[in-house]
C-alpha cells in the first residue's frame, strides 16, 4: 500500500492482490501528514499536523478506532512488522510496537532508539530510514558549515575533457 497527500487530498494505492487503484483516503482530520499503511493494512499511522504533531495510529478503513501513540510530539514514520518508528520533534527517534486487539488499538510506551543531531532536512522531507529489519539507520545530517548549495549542469561532459 502506498499513500500520498496532493493537494490536500489523501491518497491510497491499493494492489495486494495486484490490481492497483487509487482512493481518497477518508477521516484523517485536519492536515494528517505523513500517512503510513501498517504492513497487514489494517492500520494507518500518520502526524496530526498540529501545532504540535502528535503520531496518530486508526483502523482503516472505517477510523472507528484511534489513539495518540507519540508523548510529545512527532512526525516522519515507519511501519517494522508491528513496530511504529517515528522522529520525535527534538529529533529523537523512537519506538512503540502497536497492535490491533478486538477492535483496540494497543501501544507499548515509546522507547528511545537515537538522537539524531539535526531535526529537519525541509519541508516534506525524511531525515533517517530504517532498514527493513531495523537493526540500521540511514541518516541524512546537514553540515552547518556548508551554507549553500553547488548545481554542476552537463558534469557528463566534463568527464571527457
Amino acid at each position: 500500500m502506498f499513500s500520498r497527500d496532493v493537494n490536500g487530498d489523501k491518497w491510497s494505492l491499493v494492489a495486494a492482490d495486484g490490481s492497483q487503484r487509487v482512493e481518497a483516503i477518508p477521516n484523517i482530520p485536519g492536515r494528517g501528514t505523513h500517512i503510513r499503511f501498517s504492513p497487514d493494512g489494517k492500520l494507518v499511522a500518520y502526524s496530526s499536523g498540529e501545532s504540535r504533531p502528535e503520531i496518530i495510529v486508526a483502523s482503516y478503513q472505517s477510523f472507528a478506532a484511534k489513539r495518540q501513540v507519540s508523548n510529545d510530539g512527532g512526525v516522519r514514520l515507519f511501519w517494522l512488522k508491528n513496530e511504529l518508528l517515528f522522529q520525535g520533534t527534538d529529533g529523537t527517534v523512537m519506538s512503540t510496537v502497536v497492535r490491533l486487539a478486538g477492535g483496540t488499538i494497543e501501544a507499548s510506551v515509546p522507547k528511545p532508539l537515537l538522537k539524531l543531531q539535526t531535526q529537519s532536512a525541509g519541508s516534506g522531507s525524511f531525515t533517517f530510514w530504517p532498514t527493513s529489519d531495523g537493526q540500521r539507520f540511514l541518516v541524512l545530517e546537514r553540515d552547518p558549515v556548508v551554507a549553500h548549495t553547488t548545481v554542476v549542469l552537463n558534469w557528463a561532459g566534463e568527464l571527457k575533457q
